[in-house]
């Protein structure tokens, strides 16, 4: 290992998403994601294609670890239907490795904006969501 070295750390993973409102597909609906880590602000916006789907591409950065430290990254995603703001996704991402928001699963949903904001809780980690997740293995 060179002093050198730079690794990839993963602020956000990748996310793919389905999003409706009162059971119909959202178009040309604004979603937009916010990262917190290490004092810094990242922000992103796509927009919902006919069928409600929206996506974003990992959100990494390098970094150079000589000294160990904590990793925190502060996530959001907040949809914006029909001039309001809704919060669909909420979590603190502890771990630098990709998809470790849900401890290895891919972060691909289905979102009713209507339906209720609930809390999950795994093993390491909580996420505020009002998002059905796809299982790996349906």
């Amino acid at each position: 290992m060179s002093l050198f070295t730079k690794d990839e750390v993963f602020l956000f993973s990748p996310v793919n998403g389905y999003l409706t409102y009162e059971n119909s597909p959202t178009q040309n609906t604004s979603v937009k994601r916010v990262v917190e880590c290490d004092g810094k602000t990242y922000e992103d916006i796509t927009v919902t294609d006919s069928y409600g789907h929206f996506s974003f591409e990992p959100l990494t950065k390098l970094e150079r670890n000589l000294l160990p430290k904590e990793f925190v990254s502060h996530q959001k995603i907040i949809v914006n239907h029909k001039g309001k703001d809704y919060l669909i996704w909420e979590t603190v991402k502890r771990s630098e490795e990709l998809n470790s928001e849900l401890e290895g699963q891919k972060l691909d949903f289905e979102c009713e904006i209507t339906d209720e904001y609930k809390f999950i809780h795994m093993t390491f980690n909580s996420v505020g969501t009002n998002c059905k997740l796809k299982t790996q293995d349906s």
